[in-house]
């Protein structure tokens, strides 16, 4: 997975007026994680296996382009769901807020193998 953040200028409206959006060219990279440096650092927080279903493993890498999260068949967070996470986003010791009245542009890539079934009652990955 790759991701990136960028914002429009602070002098957006709120979404919920009819202020028209600015060109592209008025956006503003706020944050472009680098896996290999940034390494899990990139986030505000992890949430690994929560309950501790799979004791000792770890879910959620950096690698040197990408991070991965891992889900096996025998995790789960709860009885019926099975969750790993990443949450806020991070530069060095700066956190980046999504502040009421901001427009942001988040722009990420995942990889779901053909492999990976779904229930035929709940399934969502995001």
């Amino acid at each position: 997975m790759t991701v990136g953040g960028l914002a429009a200028p602070q002098t957006v409206a709120p979404a919920r007026t009819s202020a028209v959006e600015p060109r592209p060219a008025d956006w503003v990279l706020r944050w472009n994680p680098n896996p290999a440096t940034d390494k899990l650092r990139a986030f505000e927080g992890l949430e690994d296996d929560r309950s501790g279903s799979h004791p000792g493993v770890k879910h959620i890498h950096a690698l040197a382009d990408h991070w991965r999260f891992d889900m096996h068949t025998r995790d789960r967070d709860g009885s019926d769901r099975q969750r790993n996470e990443s949450k806020g986003m991070r530069t060095g010791d700066t956190l980046h807020k999504i502040q009421e009245g901001q427009t942001w542009r988040i722009t990420y890539q995942a990889y779901i193998p053909s492999s990976l079934t779904a229930t035929t009652r709940f399934s969502h990955i995001f």
